[in-house]
């Protein structure tokens, strides 16, 4: 599968090097075969909420997982919903918002599914899901989902 990972936009440059989170997260599905590409936009705090998305839609991804801190999580929302609207494929969040207040993140309508806690394991079985079809997400610690709109928490992996 094609995936873009995406960390949020700051107001300003706050690290001039890439998430090392998502650099984990791209290892875990490269080395599983997928195709991964890394948008870290606090890299760029100076581009438009359009050029993000743009990039990411020329990825022509299959998947988009988001990270987020909680002080720039409202970068996230108006990304993810530009993303869900425009491509319609699986939408992820994990990171330090979606573990502190993963109720709140979930309940987002342009969000399918939430990583809480470490997540690399937990990334790469629902890769392995969503590749395969499988929506037998319930086996998957770790993991909340929505089943017909309806919110489920899985155990903690």
């Amino acid at each position: 599968m094609k995936i873009s990972l995406v960390g949020p936009k700051w107001n300003e440059m706050v690290n001039s090097y890439p998430s090392l989170g998502l650099g984990y997260l791209a290892a875990v599905a490269e080395r599983a075969g997928h195709q991964v590409a890394v948008h870290d936009f606090g890299l760029h705090p100076h581009t438009t909420l359009a050029e993000d998305a743009q990039k990411i839609f020329d990825d022509k991804p299959d998947v988009v997982a988001f990270t987020s801190m909680t002080t720039s999580y409202h970068h996230i929302e108006q990304l993810v919903e530009i993303v869900k609207e425009t491509l319609g494929v699986p939408t992820i969040i994990g990171g330090p918002h979606a573990t502190s207040l993963p109720q709140l993140t979930i309940e987002n309508p342009h969000l399918d599914y939430l990583i809480y806690g470490e997540g690399e394991e937990v990334w790469l079985d629902l890769l392995q899901a969503i590749e395969a079809g499988d929506t037998r997400y319930g086996r998957i610690a770790g993991l909340w989902w929505k089943d017909d709109g309806k919110v489920v928490q899985n155990p903690p992996a």
